[in-house]
Parts: C-alpha cells; sequence; structure tokens
C-alpha cells in the first residue's frame, strides 16, 4: 500500500483541484541541518524538481529549514566555476545580476548523488525566488528551480486509489503565494464513522519537470528508458532518452504476451525522435512484419504507424500522447503517456503491472515523411537492438549518471579572404549559452555561431544591428564591457549601424591575438559568442593533412565532436576534383568537387559499385559548409590534366596521421623467400631425382631431399613474416587460400617421402605399397609445384592491387621469365633423352657377343645409364637383359 500511497499522493498534484487539508511536518525529517536554523520559512517542506538547461542537469529539491536544502537524485556535467545561484527571477537580467547563495561549489561530474546544502549567513529564503546550478565564467545557467508552490485549489477525498479514476484530469495551476495552511472543501466527506478511510497525507509540491521519471534502467550506454507509473489514473509515461545523430529514431514496443520467440512481430511500439524542424514527435507502430512499411492502405505490411493498418491515415488509431520532447548537449529525450490498457485489440498491448513482459528496443535511421507518405518510415535498425524483461510495477534506477554525447557544434562562419562579414540581430532562438537577452548578434543571417577566422588576414565587417548594438571584439566571454580587465581587440561604443547606413570594420588578427576571443555588444552581455582565429591558409584551418596522387592533390581534415571538416586542394588544373574513401575505387564512397559553367561550385557524394559512369551513383549525404573554387588561370583544353593517384592512402582520421600504401619490407622479405622456396629449391629437387641418378652412390637422393627441406624451412619463415605483419592469419583472398593448400602440400611431401616403403627383395616382384606409394610422391609434388607457381603469381597480383599495378609489373614479367626459363631447359633435356633412347633401341644386344662379364666390362658406367632410376636401395638383377652399343672394330 506505500507505492500506491505515494501514486495516490502524485495524483493529487497532477490533476485535482477539489480542496484538502495537512499538515507539512508530517513529511519532514526531524532533522533539519544545522541545530539552530529555524523553520520559520513558508518554503520549508517545499519538494520540486529542477529544470533541465544544460549539461544534463537532473534532481530534485527539498528545503528542510531556513538555512538548509537538500538535492537528491542529482545528475550534473562538470563545468568550470559552478555555484549555487539566486536570483529574484528566471529571466536573462534577473539571472545575470544573482549571487552565489552557498560556498560549497559543484565543479565535478554528479552521478545520482544527494547533496545536503547550507545557505550562507544573513541569506533567507525569501531574499531569491529562483535557485539555479551557475557557471560564473560564462554566465550559464544548467539548471534551476522555481522557490514557490504549485498548490491545487481545492481537493475532496474521494475514493481510495483502488477505485481508480474517471475523467480527464484538469490542468494544475500555481498559488498566489505560499501559505501555511488549507481548508477542506465544503463538500468533502466526513471521515468520522469510517476510520479506515482517514485523508492521505498530501505533499505540497513545487513544478515537477518531465525530465524526472520515478524509474530508469540502461538498454545500452547510449539508450535508456525512463518510466513514472500512475495506476490510478490508468496510465505510464514513458521517458525514451539516447545519443542520436540526425534523422536517427529510437523505438521502445511491447511483446504480445505468451511468444517464445519472435518478440518484434506484432509488437505495439512507438517510434519517437526529433524531426527535420527540430521538434518532437512520438507516433504509435505495429510491427507487422520484418520490413519497411509498404504504405498500401488496402493491404499493408512491414513496421507502419497503427493508423495505416487501421484504415488509411486513421489518426485517431495513434494512442499516445506526446507529452514533451528535447534535445540538450546532445542528447535526446522523448516523454510521452499511454494507457495502461489497450486501446485497440488488435494493435495495442495491455501492459501488466505486477509482472514481467517482454519489451523490445531499437534505434535506426528515419525517412522524413513525403507528398506520398505523411509518416515517417523507420529504416532497418541494424544490430542496434534488444530485448528484454521489464515489471513496470517495480522500483528501478540503474541509470547513474548524466549520459555523455557528443556535444553538438554551433554553425560555423569562416571569413575568407575578401568577404565581408555582415553583422545584424534579432529575436534569440536557439542561443548557445542560456540564459540569454531577447535579441542577440547574427552572423551572416545565423544565430550567434563559432566565426572562424585567420591570422594574417584582414577580416572586413559590415555592422548592420541597430544604433542600440555597438560591436566589438573582446577576451571577455560575456562582453557587455563590464569586465575591467578585458582586453579589446576591436570596435567599441561607436561602432553601431543599420542595413541602410553600415559601420564599416576592418580587423587584422595577428600572430600576437589568442585563439579563441569574442564578438559581443559593449552595452548588453550575451549578444555574441566565440570568434576562433587560426593561422592563414588550408594548412593552419585544419588540423591535418596528406598529400594525395603523388603529390599532386592535398586532403586537409578536422575531426571536431561529431562532425568531419574536409578540404581538398589541387595542384594542377581539371574539370573536376575528387576524393574516395574505401579499399580500392570500386565500391568506394567518392566526394566530387566542380565549378559549373556560371561559376557557381557544387560538392556531392558518390557511391561506385564499377569504373563505368554508369556504376557512380549519388547517395544524397547531407554535407554543410560547402565551398567549391577555382584560382588563378582560367581552365582551357590547353591546361587541364586528368590525372589520379596511383596507390592509395592510409589515413587515420583521429590521429591526423596518413601513410601511402606501399610494399611494406617485411612483405618484400616474404615474396623473396617464397621464390626462393617455390622458385630455386623446389624445382631443384625435383629436377636433381629425375636427372642425377648417374651419380656414385646416392647423391641424388641427398641433393633432393636436402633441397626439399631446405624449401620447406624456408616456405615456413616466410609465412610467420606474412602473418606477422598482417596481424592475423585469414584466408580471404585467393593468394592466401593457393598459398596454404600449397604449403600443405609440401609439409605432406615431406611427411610422405620419410615415411616410404622399402623395394621388393630382389627376384620379387615389385610390392603394391611401393607402386602406390612412387604415384602418390610424384603427383602429390607436380600438384604442390603448380600450386606453389599460382601462389606466387598471385601473390603479385594482390601486391599490384595494392600498391598500385605499375610498380609490380617488372615482377610479374621476371616471373614469367623465370618460369619458361626453366620449362624450356627441362624440355630440352626430356627431347635429348627421347631421342638418345630412340638410338639406343635400333642397336640393343642381349648376351650376343662374349659372356655377361665381357659385356659388363664393355660398359663405360658398369651397367648404370645417365638415365637410370636406380635408388640407393635399388638390387641388381641377374635375370635383366643389358643393353649396350657397339662399334665395329677396324
Amino acid at each position: 500500500m506505500r507505492g500506491e500511497k505515494a501514486n495516490f499522493e502524485e495524483f493529487l498534484w497532477c490533476y485535482s483541484r477539489q480542496g484538502f487539508t495537512g499538515r507539512r511536518e508530517a513529511h519532514f525529517s526531524s532533522q533539519r541541518g544545522q541545530s539552530n536554523c529555524t523553520s520559520s520559512s513558508s518554503l520549508v517542506g517545499l519538494k520540486t524538481d529542477f529544470l533541465m538547461v544544460q549539461h544534463q542537469l537532473r534532481g530534485s529539491l527539498e528545503i528542510l529549514d531556513d538555512c538548509t536544502f537538500r538535492v537528491t537524485k542529482f545528475d550534473m556535467l562538470a563545468g568550470t566555476d559552478v555555484y549555487w545561484w539566486g536570483s529574484l527571477g528566471e529571466d536573462f537580467e534577473n539571472m545575470t545580476n544573482g549571487f552565489p547563495v552557498s560556498n560549497t561549489k559543484l565543479n565535478q561530474t554528479y552521478r545520482n548523488d544527494t547533496l545536503e546544502v547550507t545557505l550562507q549567513k544573513n541569506y533567507t529564503w525569501e531574499e531569491f525566488k529562483v535557485l539555479s546550478v551557475w557557471d560564473k565564467p560564462t554566465g550559464s545557467d544548467f539548471g534551476h528551480v522555481l522557490l514557490e508552490y504549485y498548490i491545487p485549489e481545492t481537493v475532496e477525498y474521494g475514493p481510495p486509489p483502488e477505485s481508480g479514476f474517471d475523467g480527464e484530469p484538469p490542468e494544475p495551476a500555481p498559488a498566489p503565494g505560499p501559505a501555511s495552511a488549507w481548508a477542506p472543501s465544503a463538500n468533502a466527506p466526513s471521515y468520522a464513522d469510517e476510520p479506515a478511510l482517514a485523508p492521505p497525507e498530501v505533499v505540497l509540491s513545487g513544478q515537477k519537470q518531465p525530465t524526472m521519471f520515478d524509474n530508469c534502467i540502461s538498454l545500452t550506454s547510449t539508450f535508456r528508458l525512463r518510466w513514472t507509473l500512475n495506476t490510478v489514473a490508468g496510465t505510464i509515461d514513458v521517458g525514451l532518452e539516447a545519443a542520436l545523430s540526425k534523422s536517427q529514431y529510437m523505438a521502445f514496443a511491447w511483446a504480445q504476451t505468451g511468444l517464445k520467440k519472435g518478440f518484434m512481430l506484432g509488437a505495439d511500439a512507438v517510434v519517437a525522435g526529433m524531426d527535420e524542424k527540430g521538434l518532437p514527435f512520438a507516433e504509435d507502430y505495429y510491427l507487422g512484419d520484418y520490413a519497411e512499411c509498404s504504405w498500401d492502405t488496402n493491404s499493408p505490411s512491414g513496421v507502419c504507424p497503427d493508423s495505416i493498418f487501421a484504415g488509411g491515415y486513421n489518426m485517431g488509431a495513434n494512442n499516445t500522447k506526446l507529452v514533451y520532447g528535447q534535445e540538450v548537449d546532445g542528447i535526446t529525450l522523448i516523454r510521452y503517456q499511454r494507457t495502461l490498457q489497450g486501446v485497440d485489440a488488435t494493435f495495442d498491448v495491455t501492459i501488466n503491472t505486477t509482472s514481467s513482459m517482454q519489451v523490445i528496443w531499437a534505434m535506426g535511421m528515419m525517412k522524413p515523411p513525403d507528398l506520398i507518405k505523411h509518416n515517417r518510415t523507420p529504416q532497418n535498425h541494424g544490430p542496434s537492438y534488444g530485448y528484454r524483461k521489464l515489471n513496470v510495477g517495480e522500483s528501478v534506477d540503474e541509470c547513474l549518471g548524466p549520459m555523455v554525447a557528443n556535444t553538438p557544434q554551433t554553425d560555423v562562419v569562416v571569413a575568407d579572404r575578401g568577404t565581408t562579414i555582415v553583422v545584424g540581430s534579432d529575436v534569440a532562438v536557439h542561443y548557445p549559452n542560456p540564459p540569454f537577452p531577447k535579441k542577440v548578434l547574427y552572423i551572416n543571417q545565423k544565430e550567434s555561431p563559432l566565426l572562424r577566422v585567420e591570422r594574417g588576414v584582414p577580416v572586413d565587417f559590415s555592422i548592420q544591428a541597430g544604433h542600440d548594438i555597438a560591436f566589438y571584439i573582446t577576451s571577455d566571454p560575456l562582453g557587455g564591457a563590464t569586465n575591467a580587465s578585458e582586453i579589446i581587440y576591436a570596435g567599441g561604443p561607436e561602432v553601431h549601424g543599420v542595413p541602410v547606413i553600415p559601420y564599416p570594420l576592418t580587423w587584422l588578427p595577428n600572430r600576437s591575438t589568442p585563439d579563441l576571443v569574442y564578438y559581443q555588444d559593449y552595452f548588453t552581455q550575451k549578444r555574441g559568442w566565440k570568434m576562433e582565429v587560426v593561422d592563414g591558409g588550408l594548412s593552419d584551418m585544419y588540423n591535418s593533412s596528406a598529400p594525395l596522387a603523388d603529390n599532386r592533390v592535398t586532403l586537409f581534415w578536422t575531426v571536431n565532436s561529431n562532425r568531419i571538416y574536409l578540404a581538398v586542394r589541387g595542384e594542377v588544373k581539371s574539370g573536376y576534383l575528387a576524393i574516395a574513401f574505401g579499399s580500392g575505387m570500386v565500391n568506394s564512397f567518392s566526394y566530387v568537387g566542380w565549378v559549373d559553367d556560371q561559376g557557381v561550385g557544387h560538392i556531392e557524394a558518390y557511391w561506385m559499385d564499377g569504373k563505368s559512369a554508369s556504376s557512380i551513383h549519388p547517395t544524397g549525404e547531407e554535407l554543410s559548409d560547402k565551398k567549391c573554387e577555382t584560382r588563378n588561370d582560367e581552365l582551357t583544353d590547353g591546361n587541364m590534366h586528368t590525372d589520379f593517384s596511383s596507390r592509395s592512402t592510409l589515413i587515420s582520421f583521429l590521429l591526423g596521421a596518413a601513410k601511402v600504401e606501399q610494399l611494406q619490407p617485411v612483405l618484400a622479405v616474404h615474396g623473396f623467400m617464397m621464390f626462393i622456396a617455390w622458385g630455386l629449391l623446389l624445382p631443384g629437387g625435383v629436377l636433381g631425382a629425375r636427372y642425377l641418378k648417374h651419380l656414385d652412390s646416392n647423391g641424388w637422393f641427398e641433393i633432393h631431399m636436402y633441397s626439399q627441406l631446405s624449401a620447406l624451412v624456408v616456405m615456413l619463415l616466410g609465412l610467420l613474416f606474412a602473418v606477422a605483419e598482417l596481424h592475423g592469419f585469414n584466408t580471404r583472398t585467393a593468394h592466401m587460400k593457393v598459398g596454404l593448400a600449397s604449403i600443405i602440400l609440401a609439409c605432406w611431401q615431406a611427411i610422405n617421402g620419410y615415411l616410404r616403403p622399402s623395394k621388393s627383395v630382389p627376384g620379387e616382384p615389385e610390392r603394391t605399397q611401393r607402386t602406390v606409394w612412387q604415384y602418390v610422391h610424384m603427383y602429390t609434388g607436380r600438384s604442390a609445384l603448380l600450386l606453389g607457381f599460382i601462389s606466387l603469381v598471385t601473390g603479385i597480383s594482390q601486391l599490384a592491387e595494392r600498391d598500385g599495378v605499375g610498380t609490380m609489373k617488372p615482377l610479374q614479367w621476371a616471373l614469367f621469365a623465370w618460369f619458361f626459363a626453366v620449362a624450356a631447359i627441362v624440355g630440352y633435356v626430356e627431347f635429348q633423352g627421347f631421342c638418345s633412347k630412340r638410338h639406343q633401341d635400333t642397336v640393343v644386344f642381349d648376351r650376343i657377343l662374349g659372356s655377361e662379364e665381357d659385356v659388363q666390362d664393355l660398359s663405360p658406367h658398369n651397367g648404370s645409364s645417365f638415365f637410370s632410376r636406380d635408388s640407393k636401395d635399388s638390387h641388381p638383377s641377374p635375370a635383366r637383359g643389358m643393353e649396350i652399343q657397339l662399334e665395329a672394330l677396324h
């Protein structure tokens, strides 16, 4: 019942307006901070939430006594010099004229912390109306609370929470001022005879903030789910919080009950985010299939809005109520409300508050609506999704600390040489540093952007902001000429103008100008913003650079938070200038810049899946701050060059490093060792076994064995060099597959040679095992040699793709020349042997002249011919005939 009581008290604050009575003291702790503090202020007991402004600040405030307050669930990203700050109002003038109310500093990151803070002496709660978290150097409000009650007018003690709630709750209204007691409604029923239905205790609250929830879980490091359950009203408020990039969505869904797998199908989902105009959205979707919505109102399929499944753009089918949305510090928060009971039996899932249910989440890209599709189309989420069990009735708080994301950059305006910077003023809408005055400075029609200037390059300003705004450049981030120690670099109280009569101002940044200064109004603080001063030229405007195309093209880049700024400069004239990112030209993303016949520059992104013109496809990628220009000579047929890089360049954008891909020394050693093994030693051993058996003893066998074993050692060492250089062992390319197969066969040959069967005893037929072994050994060796040669060829081809075809062609021709030379020598020897054998066959005698001994004595090699293949384990056969060639004696 304790949880139900808390829900009922919140319901009273949110919706009731009928009247009640109660005692604030019933909800206070008996300890009130310092023992000498009184509790006379009418604000004692106030509980309210902080409004998030910057730095992901969250928390709830409770005033304990006249000099102490407690902050719970406090989240905040660190600032520079941060204080508890008091002011008479939350407007710009009052907050900038505020004052520290405590000596406590907040110069750190807070993660779900509880703080108990004491006011400075002589300060009371009645002396300020706003308590904020304030960064003094930048005049930034991270978040604040209003020190006033939101008091319901009247509350009737109606039925207990179990009876539920009927009707639309009215909006709460702020009370004209704090009070110490409230009277019950005249219509309130008496509980004298029903003590079990005594009036519930009521907590007097300040303003609730939509960024605060009762529960929170982390789905991923960049996606959180928050919720507040209201069983009395039969609703649940859900907050989806994620670090989203532009055009991304986040989705959360309840799976159908009773499913063991395939939870997405039939799920009741909400797709939420910020649209292309920066406005929040939360829409009810039904997951009919694992595909994009077909948008066929007659037979819809895929992930479509409920309105499509309900009969075609039936907006009454959207049962999700958008409550609030924001994007602060790169974190998007969408709060929406839905009923616990499903409204539509087909497309909605009823939420069980007492047991766990299967829920699904996802993030992905979103197509905006168009003339045909009135709703947004979620794209495939890829790996950014997941499942988990969730019981919304349990109290859970897994979210410790603020979520950190890349801070979105403000607009950037670059002051190029010869261009004029127009300084105007307009209403503040998205000023980057709240709080701010009603009117701020605009640079080239952009609201307070970051202005980038170059040292040594004069900057021409046209001041048109009005006569009530005086432009100046200062070292003070606040401006307003209120800092006695500030340095004024240009401008002053006289620099003001209007569009009809602008005030021209030229400023030349020099070597002594700091990297960061500010353009501001001389009379009012915080109307301008930052001015970044860089060294002149592209090489100084960007953090890193790398030469491409043999130093004929230079790439410049700067990585800043979630953006990358690129510039490309060509040293020769051309009709266009392009760079591509990928492992090769095919299947790469390219960026092409050109200037058309009217002198207008264009930069577009393309995807290339081939080398023909039809293989180049626009991607539609959004590129900002685009600029393309040609300088010096005009482009003509006589001075236009067509050039491209002979090799690719490896670039690490984050490290700011670049390296031209070339033949690494280790890979060169690998290739040389493989050539020694497969091009010299292995072929040499094979040739020795075939043509050197005429040598005395078993010399041919030793040559064969030692050359083969040496080749095996060399190729294994070469393999280790390649694996070490490439940081791994894989078979993704043809070279790796063929090379691995050839090495396996070579290793098997060594094992096979060691296990060879011996010859049969003289006089007996050849053993079958020996015959089989001979064929296996012979054909395995030939196969290994063939694969080894293919491996050498594919290896050079792979290096050609990696290092440029032109630099590898000499190696390719040299390898083929060596192969044909060896083949020619072998062919010549085989041909000579064939001819010699035919000649011997014409004069063969078998024991015709003299005795066998005489015939043997006539043989110059004692019975062995040049092409004999007897090995060391061969045995003489007396039954075998002897072939000799005789010449006539004259």
